[in-house]
């Protein structure tokens, strides 16, 4: 394989599927090359590498699980009738990472729809390397 497919293989992967389907589709949008494609070597060295790339950023991601294993973020804000005053965003939550534990995420990793604005617990996962999140818990409480 050229590249990912998603439900037939990866990089890399020698597969085998119908001449038709090969020919008109995977070879043309460049997906897949034949063995006998002078770029099928060239293609094997390059999932090798990549292969080891991915360990390498999963043992990185194992690591960081750890520290952020049981981790609680608490934010003071000030509040009225369980609302708060402005509202906790994903920046806020990858720089008290940052503090906390010395890892460096960026706000796209952290999976969050839309701002915390009330107070309260909220469990947020965190994408370490695709398909891997580690969760933290967000406290919101009320400044005095």
């Amino acid at each position: 394989m050229a590249e990912n497919v998603e439900n037939l293989g990866l990089i890399g992967d020698q597969v085998s599927v119908a001449l038709g389907y090969a020919r008109n589709y995977l070879i043309i949008k460049k997906l897949a090359v034949t063995l006998d494609n002078p770029r099928a070597e060239s293609l094997l060295k390059k999932a090798e590498i990549q292969k080891v790339a991915t360990e390498k950023k999963l043992k990185i991601a194992q690591k960081q699980i750890a520290k952020l294993a049981g981790l609680s973020l608490e934010f003071s804000k000030k509040a009225g009738k369980s609302k708060i005053f402005g509202s906790v965003k994903r920046q806020d939550i990858t720089d008290m990472i940052l503090e906390k534990t010395k890892i460096k995420i960026s706000k796209d990793q952290v999976k969050l729809d839309k701002p915390l604005k009330t107070l309260g617990e909220f469990p947020i996962d965190i994408e370490l390397a695709p398909d891997i999140f580690a969760t933290i818990n967000v406290i919101i409480k009320e400044s005095k």
